[in-house]
């Protein structure tokens, strides 16, 4: 089984395609997104996330396309409130990228699972409570071949978490 696992964001989004078997199989992992542009000053929030919208209507169809998952399973993005309003807007501009792939995906009968960032972080991390580096290091036990990506993914975890993702919807654990 092909899965695509996503750890959503809207700037940077975090994709891996991984194979089911004895071991699992990485086949590519990335990260895509779409900067928020502006003179001096940000774009104003719904210009960028109809802008969105568009990306990921093309970007989502040539995912789906060039590697033919079988599912695509993602990590919930939490709703954010309290006040404050920098987080919510991130959260909400990460479920818009999120929603047009699923809604892409949904279209070509592919099937679409939802995680819990506890679940990934107890499957891969070791516990509910497991850092990024944690579950960073499950992927590397799980998928040797990530090891290649020691250096890049030592800030930046959003394509080991994708892998992470992918790694829980087939039901492993590091």
């Amino acid at each position: 089984m092909r899965v695509l696992g996503i750890d959503p964001g809207a700037e940077r989004l975090g994709w891996a395609i991984v194979e089911s078997g004895k071991p699992p199989k990485e086949v590519a992992v990335g990260i895509s997104g779409l900067q928020r542009s502006g003179n001096g000053s940000k774009e104003p929030y719904h210009e960028y996330r109809l802008r969105l919208i568009e990306y990921w209507s093309v970007e989502s169809v040539s995912l789906l396309e060039q590697y033919s998952p079988d599912a695509l399973y993602n990590e919930i993005v939490p709703v954010v409130g309290g006040g404050n309003f920098f987080a919510a807007t991130q959260s909400q501009l990460a479920s818009t990228a999120l929603t047009v792939i699923q809604l892409e995906a949904i279209r070509r009968g592919i099937e679409v699972k939802q995680f819990g960032a506890n679940t990934v972080k107890k499957n891969i991390g070791g516990g509910k409570k497991a850092t990024k580096v944690k579950v960073r290091n499950g992927v590397y036990r799980l998928l040797p071949s990530t090891e290649r990506f020691r250096k890049e993914w030592v800030k930046v975890h959003d394509s080991s978490d994708a892998c992470a993702v992918a790694l829980t919807g087939l039901g492993y654990k590091a």
